[in-house]
């Protein structure tokens, strides 16, 4: 799932969704994006250029690091992508 209030980012560049599906395509592999997983849905909290940048480039499928956040809970999540903001 998709939700913009975990996307730490403004908005989606498009010009690094571009430079990284050309990449893709050539070949090159990526960091694996990051997924919670609540126990009913799972949510992308990392990697949103490279989710988009793997289906621009055609891809059906995608590296993926799942976290058990039913451990965690959203609170942490949330946390995690404002440590993520800050650092990038």
């Amino acid at each position: 799932t998709l939700e913009a209030k975990l996307q730490s980012r403004v908005e989606i560049a498009e010009d690094t969704v571009a430079e990284y599906a050309e990449a893709i395509s050539n070949g090159d592999k990526f960091p694996p994006v990051l997924v919670y997983f609540d126990g009913i849905k799972h949510y992308l909290t990392d990697g949103y250029h490279r989710y988009h940048a793997h289906k621009r480039a055609g891809k059906a499928s995608i590296e993926v690091e799942i976290v058990n956040s039913r451990a965690v809970g959203m609170t942490e999540i949330l946390r995690f992508q404002l440590r993520g903001a800050l650092l990038n």
